[in-house]
């Protein structure tokens, strides 16, 4: 794969020192969500999946790492960390998340993270990660389930663990489909 230089997607002032930004699509535009600073979520609207964004909402909290997921049937869901499980929220738009929230079962003990909701062939999958920031485990459990707010964790778990080389952090991750 040969990778291009874009350019800066959005030059709001509530993108310095995002955390975990992530695109996704509805319908005809595309959608960034990101975290100022590790303090709640922003959704942008743009054109094309590398903006320009603009933003289309006011912070509306739910801690870090908030990742989108649009089923097939048109529900949509947004997912974001806590203590002690990955918490899903409904949503009504790209920029409507109901803040009530649903448990799931996507934990890992103590504070989760860097959710990423996906399906394949009517099978749901998440990937989702712990440990401390500045851990030098990286590790990403699965979970799987019949639907986007019932995935149970996979007992291959973790899915993914290193803690050798000078790399540190916790394991946020993404899956995405292609075109292909």
């Amino acid at each position: 794969t040969n990778w291009r230089y874009e350019g800066v997607c959005c030059d709001d002032e509530t993108t310095k020192g995002a955390y975990a930004p992530e695109i996704f699509r509805w319908n005809d535009a595309f959608y960034m969500v990101s975290s100022p600073g590790g303090r709640g979520h922003y959704v942008y609207r743009g054109a094309s999946p590398v903006g320009p964004f603009e933003r289309v909402t006011e912070n509306f909290g739910l801690t870090i790492d908030g990742s989108a997921f649009i089923d097939s049937d048109g529900s949509a869901y947004f997912y974001s960390a806590a203590d002690p499980a990955i918490r899903a929220y409904r949503m009504t738009a790209p920029n409507v998340v109901d803040p009530t929230p649903l448990k799931t079962a996507m934990n890992m003990r103590g504070w989760t993270e860097g959710p990423n909701v996906f399906c394949v062939d009517g099978v749901y999958y998440a990937t989702y990660c712990g440990n401390h920031v500045f851990s030098r485990g990286y590790r990403i459990d699965a979970a799987s389930g019949p639907s986007p707010l019932d995935l149970s964790p996979v007992p291959e778990n973790p899915v993914l663990v290193s803690t050798e080389g000078a790399p540190v952090g916790i394991g946020h991750n993404s899956v995405v489909k292609g075109p292909n």
